[in-house]
């Protein structure tokens, strides 16, 4: 997500919606770094990064975000909707509201947000995997590698 962050900015604003925590802007700049960009600081100076803490917040962040027509990233967007302190039921209803802001904004520019399962062995009583699934317009699921085996010396 970073690097795709890098790339966009390279072409324009680019808005980052952080939901777990995980923009770096060291790492954006190492991106650029890489790709030959010459005036790094006019590149990140593009990219307009808010963040939320909560399930709540997440949906603020998404019902003050603009209709404007530049690309914005969703980081982990809804790492906060897995806080048990949160009624399940409060986190669904939050969920499609997002989903509904998701897909207002998308109407003017491009929508990238990553979304991760709840870490072992929590499950997702919510849905809301399945609600950003039926929002996007494409979904790709990324498996990450299987652990290399290592053979067993006697």
């Amino acid at each position: 997500m970073l690097e795709l962050a890098a790339r966009f900015a390279q072409r324009g604003p680019l808005r980052v919606l952080d939901g777990g925590n995980r923009f770096n802007a060291y790492s954006v700049a190492r991106q650029l770094r890489r790709a030959g960009t010459q005036d790094q600081t006019t590149v990140l100076s593009r990219i307009r990064v808010a963040r939320a803490f909560t399930c709540h917040q997440v949906l603020s962040l998404l019902e003050n975000t603009a209709l404007e027509p530049h690309p914005a990233l969703g980081i982990d967007l809804l790492d906060t909707f897995y806080d048990e302190s949160v009624d399940v039921g409060e986190r669904r209803r939050l969920a499609l509201k997002c989903a509904a802001h998701l897909r207002r904004l998308s109407q003017l520019a491009v929508v990238v947000v990553s979304v991760r399962p709840p870490r072992p062995p929590s499950t997702d009583p919510t849905g809301i995997l399945q609600i950003m699934q039926e929002a996007a317009d494409q979904f790709v699921f990324h498996e990450p590698p299987a652990p290399a085996q290592i053979p067993l010396l006697l």
